[in-house]
């Protein structure tokens, strides 16, 4: 049976159990110009209906939401899935994504009338807010996975010191597999989150330094999670002082945060584990107590032959699979002449090297140095300061921060993949071309990033990133 299964998003919301008051929000929305890929729509009491919404475009959904004044619950992880209509179609699809380790807590099926069933499928994968993981299509290493793995970035704020009328102080959401984490969290880093799509199901929040425009943000944002009922543990990472200083911004406004909060010290050195990838803390240039952050992914399966291991006489199925995580395998062939012989068949004869994971650096607050070029070497993308132009470097150095100009020298020395200049100083608030065009003749591979800007982290490899 052939079907395909994509990733999606969904939110809630809620309307009053009367008669139309479904169809209203629907029609606002589509007035809106919101496209809806799929929506369910259950009572939850006499006098509420909650509504599931899986948007094509989850920013377009919460800019119509805000103007339609309509609180919404999301992003949460969810997997939409179209094939044949078969017998026993949808159990299948259940079978494929229980091998795959993917927890589904609700789902719906339907079919379009002409053979094809289809639905969402909600999705909670073990340990928290860590969303769907896919691997590839049963029997064909060859083939694409149902998902791709999803690691994107989202420049929340991306000026220096205080915010201007086009950027907010900094903060920087990456999402991967349906996580959240925020590297820093300055003022107004929650009103950012709503406005750009960047859902409050964070988990873990990373401040490189205790300067206010790094932090603040986290009175406020804590203070509305509480509001809107979390009960989840929310972990906060510092260098050291973390404990006192996030200590006393939790205390600011109540005698207690309305959930549970755990603080962390980090230094130097430190490798965070998260299963499938790690966040690591290097040192950097900028006073006593600043650190970086690096995600580094664990290395990947090599590529699997999926035609020697036909010539093997290896039958598609588990048996492939074994072999791609670097199992030996046992099996009866039949031969030509109808006499079975047994065969045993090594990983190493038809799966090549390990491949590396990705790579995101972020610098932090800090002059060019060999921490981040030693933590950034042939990363993926490389998030670095770059406070000042060339006309300014005598201040830069004067107040422990990077131009242009040498964070494109640190991209070169580190061999990266790509360049983002993050945390300006106001005067290239509205016009940063004067920094791009100083970097791009020292590393060509620069942006600048600006407000709302996502950066979709792909495999360096283009033949890479369909597996």
């Amino acid at each position: 049976m052939a079907f395909k299964i994509r990733r999606a998003d969904y939110f809630y919301t809620a309307v009053q159990n009367q008669p139309g008051e479904g169809y209203k929000l629907l029609s606002e929305l589509a007035n809106l110009g919101v496209n809806l890929l799929a929506f369910t729509e259950v009572p939850v009491g006499p006098t509420r209906t909650q509504l599931t919404l899986f948007p094509n475009d989850n920013g377009n959904l919460t800019s119509a939401a805000k103007k339609a004044g309509l609180q919404l619950d999301g992003p949460h992880p969810a997997l939409l899935v179209n094939g044949d209509d078969e017998l026993g179609a949808l159990a299948e699809i259940r079978e494929k994504l229980y091998e795959a380790n993917v927890n589904v807590y609700a789902s719906t099926g339907v079919t379009d009338g002409e053979g094809a069933p289809c639905g969402p499928w909600r999705c909670r994968p073990p340990g928290g807010h860590r969303g769907p993981r896919l691997s590839r299509r049963s029997g064909d290493p060859r083939r694409p996975p149902y998902i791709r793995p999803m690691l994107s970035v989202t420049f929340l704020g991306t000026s220096a010191s205080r915010p201007t009328v086009e950027r907010g102080v900094s903060s920087i959401a990456i999402q991967r597999e349906g996580e959240t984490m925020l590297f820093e969290c300055g003022e107004g880093t929650q009103r950012q989150m709503m406005r750009y799509g960047v859902g409050f199901t964070l988990g873990e929040i990373f401040i490189s330094h205790y300067h206010a425009d790094h932090f603040l943000g986290v009175i406020g944002l804590v203070r509305t999670l509480g509001l809107q009922g979390r009960d989840e543990t929310l972990h906060l990472y510092g260098p050291k002082g973390a404990k006192k200083v996030l200590g006393h911004v939790l205390q600011v406004g109540v005698e207690k945060a309305p959930f549970p909060v755990e603080l962390h010290e980090v230094k130097p050195g430190d490798k965070l584990d998260r299963g499938a990838y790690l966040i690591e803390v290097f040192g950097v240039d900028h006073g006593r107590n600043a650190v970086g952050f690096a995600l580094r992914e664990h290395e990947r399966l090599g590529r699997f032959d999926p035609e020697m291991a036909k010539q093997l006489g290896v039958p598609e199925g588990p048996l492939w699979g074994d072999l791609h995580r670097g199992r030996t395998v046992e099996f009866d062939v039949t031969l030509d002449d109808g006499t079975t012989e047994h065969r045993t068949v090594n990983p190493k004869d038809l799966v090549g090297p390990p491949r590396p994971g990705r790579l995101i650096v972020y610098s932090g607050d800090t002059r060019p140095c060999e921490g981040v070029v030693a933590a950034a070497e042939g990363a993926d993308l490389l998030i670095h300061e770059a406070t000042f132009g060339e006309e300014e470097k005598d201040r830069a150095v004067e107040t422990d921060h990077a131009t242009a100009v040498e964070a494109a020298q640190v991209a070169l020395a580190a061999r990266v993949n790509r360049l983002v200049l993050t945390h300006l100083s106001a005067r290239y608030s509205a016009a940063p071309d004067a920094l791009l065009e100083e970097a791009k003749p020292v590393f060509p591979n620069t942006t600048v990033a600006r407000d709302g800007m996502t950066i979709d982290v792909k495999y360096q490899a283009e033949d890479d990133a369909a597996d």
